[in-house]
Parts: C-alpha cells; sequence; structure tokens
C-alpha cells in the first residue's frame, strides 16, 4: 500500500464517521416535513437538508467516493426543485427521500468491509429510484400526511475515537514508556467536568468580591456606633454625678440599660468585626487557590484535545489539485503553520467551511491557464493557506488565491437580477458591504450549475459556521491580484472572555475580542442620515441603535439624559454602536450551548452562569448587528426615543369645535397634539414633523380622510406613522374602503366615548 492510498484510507475512516452524523440531521429534518404546517417552517427545514446533502457531496469527492457523490447530486436536484416550489414535496417523493437516505446510512455502515465494487452497486440502485424521482413531470397536489410506514435509519455503530498517553515511570523505578488508549468521547466528558469547574471559580471569586463589599459597608457603621457609644457612656457619667431626684432616678435605670445592652452590642461587634476581617482573608486565599487549580486542570484537559492543524489541512493540496484537473486548470495549493495546536472539536467544525472556500476559489478565483499566460501569470494557479497564531487562544487561518479577484461589477449585476436589492440601494453600497452579497444563501456568479458550485450555497454555510464557533470570516480582493479569506477562530471552544452589561434590567454578556471599544456619546452628537442614527467613531460614521429596541426588551422609563453610554460592536467588516444601560465587569465565560427543545435562539450563542448563581445570556454579535443595520435605516430618530418621551398626535378635523374637543382630551392623557383643518395642510405638518399617530375625519374639503390615509401610507418615510379614521357612517362598504386605504382603526362617533377612544390609540402607539 502506497502512503497515497494509506492517507486515503485514513480520511475515509473519518469521513464515515462524519457522514453518519449528516445523513441522521437529514433523515431527521426530512421526518419532521410529515407534520409541518407552518410554510417558513418547511422552507427553513428543506434548506437545512439541501445544505447537509451539499456538505456531504463535497466530502464524498474529497475522499473520492464518486458513486455516493453522484447520489448526493442527485439529492441536490431534486431538493432543489423543491426549493423553487416546481414540484410539490408530496408523500410519495419524501418516501424515496427517506429511502433513499437510510440506505445510505446502512451502505456506510458496512463500508469498512465492503468492497468498492459491491458498495458502488448499492449505491447505483439508489441512484436508479433518484433518477426516477426527476422523471415525473407532474407530482401530486395531496399535501404531506403522517406516515407510519416511513423507512428509518438503520442503526449505527459507534465510531469512537481514540487517543494515545504517554506516562512517565516515577522516580526509583526503571525508566519505562507506556501506552493507554482513551475514547476520545471520555475525553469530552472530562472535559465538560472540568469545564464545569470554571463556575465554581467564577462563584468563589463573586464571594470574595460580596465579603469585600460587606466590609465596605460595615466600617462606616461601626464608626457611627463607636461615636453613639462613647456619648453615651458620657450621658450616664453625668447623670451620676447630677443631684438625684425621681425623675434622674428614673432616667439614671434607663441609661444604665441602654448602655449595659451597648457594651454587650460592642462585644458582638468587635467580634463580628474580627470574624469578617478572617473571612476576608481567607476568601482572598480561596479564591487565589481556585483560580489557580482550575485554570490549570482545564488548560490540563484541554491540551488532551489538542492536535496538529495539520489533521484537517494536510487533505488540501491534493483536494485542490483534484478540483483543478477537474475542471481543465492546474492549480497547487501550499500549507504553512500547520504544526499549530487546535481543539479537535474546533478542527471538526471548519472542515467544512474550508471545503467550500476552497471550492470557490479553484473555481470562481483561479483562471483558466490560457486566460492565465495572456494577462502575464503564471499557466498553473497558486492557493496558499496560513495559520498564525495571533493571540493566547485565538488563531487566523488565511486562504488566498492569485487568480482574477472578485468581480465586484457581476456581484452588483446579479443581486440586481435575483432581486436582493434595488439599484438605489446598491447606488448607496460600498466595496465592502457589496463583497458581503457572497454570503447570502442562494447568490452566486456562476452562469450554470455544475457538481462543483453555482447553486451560491458554499459561502453562506461556509460563514454560518465559523460564526457558530464565535469567530468572524473577512474578505478582501484586489482586481486581477486575487482575493484572500481571513477566518478568525478561538483554538478551543466553551470558554472565552465575556464582558458583561446591563440592558434594560437584564445582565448580558458580549464576547470581549467583538467589543471594539465602550465610550460616551452626546445627543447632540448623534447625526441622522441614510444610515439612520450616526455617530462619527475613528474618522468615520457609523449606525446608532439602542439594544434594548433590538432584542426587544421594555425600556424603563427614564428622563431625558444629555449623554448615552455606548459599546461599539464589530463582525466581520460590520461596525455599529449600541446604547446600554451599563458596563460591569469583564470575565472568563463558560458557555453552556443550547439544547432541544431550544435548539436556536434568535440573537443568543448560549447562556453562562453568574457568580451569584443566576444564567446570563451570550449575544450572538453576527445576529444582533444583522438585525441592527435594518433596523437602524428603518428607525430613524429612535436612540433617544425611551418609552418617557410623549407622543406626538395630529387632529384633522375641518370642525373647530371637534379638533377642540379631541385636542382637550388627548393634551389630559399626556399626548403632544397639534390640528389641521384639511387632509392637505395635515400633509404639509407631516413633512415638517414627526408624527407618531394621525386621527382624521373622512369628509372634509381639500383632500379627505380616505384621500390623506392613501397619501400617508404611499410615502415610505410616513408609511409606519398610524392612522385612525373618525366616521358617522357603520356599514361594511365604507370599512373596506378604509381597510384598502391603509387605516390602521376605526373610531365610529355615534359611539363616541372619552375612554375608548384613548384605548384605541393607547393600543397602537
Amino acid at each position: 500500500m502506497t502512503s497515497d492510498d494509506a492517507f486515503l484510507k485514513k480520511l475515509r475512516v473519518a469521513f464515515v464517521e462524519e457522514a453518519h452524523e449528516q445523513i441522521d440531521h437529514i433523515s431527521s429534518c426530512l421526518t419532521s416535513l410529515q407534520s409541518v404546517i407552518d410554510e417558513s417552517e418547511r422552507r427553513n427545514l428543506v434548506e437545512t437538508v439541501f445544505r447537509e446533502v451539499h456538505n456531504l457531496k463535497g466530502s464524498a469527492r474529497a475522499v473520492n467516493l464518486s458513486h455516493l457523490e453522484a447520489v448526493c447530486q442527485s439529492l441536490e436536484d431534486v431538493l432543489a426543485t423543491i426549493k423553487r416550489k416546481e414540484r410539490k414535496l408530496n408523500t410519495k417523493t419524501l418516501d424515496t427521500l427517506l429511502s433513499v437516505v437510510d440506505a445510505i446510512s446502512g451502505i456506510l455502515t458496512t463500508f469498512a468491509s465492503a468492497q468498492e465494487a459491491e458498495t458502488g452497486t448499492a449505491l447505483n440502485l439508489q441512484l436508479e429510484k433518484l433518477k426516477e424521482v426527476e422523471k415525473v413531470e407532474k407530482e401530486e397536489k395531496e399535501e404531506i400526511d403522517n406516515v407510519d410506514s416511513l423507512l428509518r435509519p438503520l442503526p449505527v455503530a459507534p465510531q469512537a475515537g481514540s487517543i494515545s498517553s504517554t506516562s512517565q515511570s516515577m522516580p526509583g523505578e526503571p525508566a519505562a514508556r507506556e501506552s493507554v488508549r482513551i475514547s476520545s468521547a471520555r475525553l469530552d466528558q472530562l472535559l465538560m467536568r472540568a469545564e464545569d469547574m470554571l463556575s465554581l471559580k467564577v462563584m468563589v471569586r463573586q464571594q470574595s468580591q460580596d465579603l469585600q463589599t460587606l466590609d465596605y459597608r460595615f466600617n462606616p457603621y461601626g464608626r457611627e456606633w463607636t461615636k453613639l457609644y462613647s456619648e453615651l457612656r458620657a450621658a450616664r457619667e453625668l447623670v451620676r454625678h447630677a443631684e438625684i431626684s425621681a425623675e434622674h432616678i428614673f432616667v439614671g435605670a434607663v441609661l444604665t440599660k441602654t448602655v449595659d445592652f451597648m457594651d454587650w452590642q460592642q462585644m458582638q461587634y468587635c467580634a463580628l468585626t474580627n470574624q469578617l476581617a478572617v473571612l476576608k482573608k481567607s476568601s482572598v486565599a480561596n479564591y487565589r487557590i481556585a483560580n489557580t487549580a482550575v485554570d490549570s486542570f482545564l488548560e490540563d484537559t484541554k491540551r488532551l484535545l489538542m492536535m496538529p492543524s495539520a489533521v484537517l489541512f494536510d487533505m488540501v493540496p491534493k483536494m485542490v489539485r483534484d478540483l483543478g484537473r477537474e475542471l481543465g486548470k492546474d492549480v497547487e495549493a501550499t500549507v504553512t503553520g500547520s504544526h499549530i495546536q487546535m481543539d479537535k472539536r474546533v478542527l471538526a467544525q471548519l472542515k467544512d467551511p474550508l471545503v467550500h472556500i476552497l471550492r470557490n476559489c479553484v473555481d470562481h478565483g483561479i483562471e483558466a491557464p490560457d486566460q492565465r499566460t495572456t494577462s502575464g501569470k503564471r499557466a498553473r494557479g497558486t492557493i496558499s493557506l496560513s495559520v498564525k497564531q495571533i493571540e493566547t487562544n485565538t488563531v487566523e487561518i488565511v486562504i488566498a488565491d492569485d487568480g482574477g479577484g472578485i468581480n465586484l461589477e457581476k456581484i452588483a449585476q446579479k443581486a440586481v437580477e435575483n432581486k436582493l436589492l434595488s439599484e438605489e440601494t446598491l447606488a448607496q453600497m460600498n466595496e465592502e458591504e457589496i463583497i458581503s452579497l457572497i454570503f447570502e444563501s442562494s447568490f452566486s456568479t456562476s452562469d450554470s450549475i455544475s457538481e462543483i458550485s453555482g447553486r451560491g450555497l458554499g459561502l453562506a454555510i461556509a460563514r454560518d459556521n465559523i460564526v457558530k464557533l464565535g469567530g468572524r470570516l473577512i474578505v478582501q480582493t484586489i482586481k486581477g491580484q486575487g482575493a484572500s479569506f481571513h477566518i478568525v477562530l478561538p483554538v478551543t471552544i466553551a470558554t472565552f472572555r465575556g464582558v458583561l452589561i446591563k440592558c434594560a434590567g437584564e445582565i448580558l454578556v458580549v464576547p470581549t475580542n467583538e467589543l471594539h471599544k465602550v465610550t460616551k456619546v452626546r445627543t447632540t452628537e448623534i447625526k441622522q442620515t441614510e444610515l439612520g442614527d450616526t455617530i462619527t467613531v475613528d474618522g468615520r460614521d457609523i449606525a446608532i441603535v439602542r439594544l434594548d429596541n433590538i432584542l426587544q426588551l421594555p425600556t424603563s422609563a427614564q428622563r431625558q439624559q444629555p449623554y448615552h453610554l455606548v459599546m461599539i460592536l464589530h463582525s466581520a467588516k460590520q461596525t455599529i454602536a449600541f446604547v446600554v444601560d451599563d458596563i460591569l465587569d469583564e470575565q472568563e465565560v463558560l458557555v453552556k450551548q443550547f439544547s432541544k427543545p431550544i435548539v436556536r435562539a434568535r440573537h443568543l450563542s448560549g447562556v453562562t452562569i453568574l457568580g451569584n448563581g443566576k444564567p446570563a445570556a451570550i449575544l450572538n454579535v453576527g445576529d444582533v448587528i444583522k438585525t441592527a443595520s435594518k433596523f437602524a435605516r428603518e428607525h430613524k430618530g429612535t436612540v433617544s426615543d425611551i418609552s418617557s418621551r410623549k407622543k406626538y398626535i395630529l387632529v384633522v378635523d375641518d370642525t373647530i369645535t371637534a379638533r377642540m374637543l379631541i385636542r382637550t382630551i388627548l393634551e389630559s392623557a399626556g399626548y403632544k397634539v397639534k390640528t389641521a383643518s384639511d387632509g392637505q395642510e395635515a400633509l404639509t405638518l407631516l413633512s415638517e414633523q414627526r408624527f407618531d399617530l394621525v386621527l382624521t375625519d373622512i369628509e372634509m374639503p381639500i383632500m379627505n380622510g380616505l384621500e390623506l390615509t392613501k397619501a400617508i401610507k404611499g410615502k415610505e418615510a410616513l408609511a409606519k406613522t398610524r392612522v385612525v379614521l373618525i366616521t358617522s357612517m357603520t356599514d361594511s362598504e365604507f370599512r373596506k374602503k378604509g381597510e384598502d386605504a391603509g387605516a390602521d382603526a376605526f373610531f365610529v362617533k355615534s359611539s363616541f366615548d372619552q375612554s375608548n377612544l384613548l384605548d384605541v390609540i393607547k393600543n397602537l402607539i
């Protein structure tokens, strides 16, 4: 057996273990499609299956399993037609898909012992099944119903990895070395237990801080106690030497009892002070011991799961060479820094992003040989992969090609053709924002779909997986010279440094490496631009939003303040400022991932346990920034728009009596009110000032209420303004006209009641 054959065999063993997990996920999602009714959820499940099949196909290609690759390609084709709504996902199609997936699982279970020819024949049978499905021109229109006879995945034998541990002999004993094989699953459990000890360290630290705080509060109490105690003793002495009377005898008796009691209190105070000093000293010592012991144990345990990144990156040169040959290109790959140690869990989850980026570089980046020679380059293209440790727990992986670079004009053209954005929006975007479009799902600049690329999934999957690892993916390009993908990742997962912040009464955690800076911004420094509310940071304008608005947390009422406390977060190449209530502390954070039934929560990547035993949510900075970017454009002027701000209402009525009556009612309820006598005057006021709600009559000269409503809802800047129509008509035809115009609510004059009117307005704003 040659070295290449041995290496391929090693890769296939790792592939089978990973493939079983992917197939289980695919089978689970397909089974769930039986009972899911919500169209949005069904689309998400189909998208998930599509991505997993795409990943499985790429992995099969990497280990030269062409038969399995062909089956995955056929599965992708069927799923693609379902995504495009060209066929219904009915019971028959779902049965076939599940049958094929289950068969693949069974084939892979016996893959190690079966002959390659037998495996190929079995997979070809599944390919024929899928081709029969593809031949069907019209699918049944029935919805997916519950099917009890669906095939279930065959049981998969556990593919436990192992690791060798070498131990030295004890002093005085003969020198000896021995190896012990330990299941990687057991090592994972050991690491989890070690990571749990981090919570103990945090709690001990919190206890030490609490005792320090108690001591700080106890000192003023002691000073006041001593002062009062001295004065009472002096008062008792005065009574003793004064002339005796009945009153003096009574006062003296009371003072004696009081001072006797305070003598006892003084003894207790001294004892408590001494005990507190001892506890404070011992808590500091305990924290130091716990800190050293836990950190050492955790680091030692982590090292057991560390391995050279060459385990993953050694496959790169062969994979790039094979892809290049398939596409008629001459491409070589170089790898540097593969000796750097990384957590095996990080390497396992990095595999798919790496494959997708490399395929993108070969297919889209490197030009054809004749095109390269024409432009003065070597006919052979080069892709370089370098690994560099930039911090103690952070590495940077740079994948660069010397191709033609990313074609920004073509990206922009495709984005408009695919209706991802309008030409007006495109005109306002900078180079970084245009490049970020390549990470959108189903976006591709390829004119045709091939087995290598064209579906627009690869880079979307790569970015999502890297973000899940707590990393960042940054793309740079130079026209005609190539492109580079910079992946910044933690060396290990589960723990990181985090900053504790307070927002709307909740304590949240932000990863330190994604926090650019914390600063205070005066309200007068906030500007309104096409990006929304912005502030100037390091010479450039960035959007600013309230974090409680993004997370949809209730904002506590407060007075308008002259400044805001702001944290500036960055993800990839986006930077946004968030208004928060307070910055509390920075500490090491143990991540607790979500488990069923909460597999994923919007804007959150997990939770941690604080020193006081309470949970705190960890923000997913990428999610938060993505939502904030859209929110900033749609909600201008909301940074200082806290709940205590009075709402502005525009009352439109051609009758002065009605205007004055409604104005009085609304102002008494705390609203700011302006009035207009017709729709035209109202539109003029709306162009000059922002209103939260318009309360308008129907029958008015110049422009009536229905025309005014249509005009408001037809303007982008006013479309979110609430409109309430006031009328004396109650028939359904009128109500339909109002709804067609865009009215948010109706109020009938015949049933006029002050409280009812205020209830309608309160529900809307």
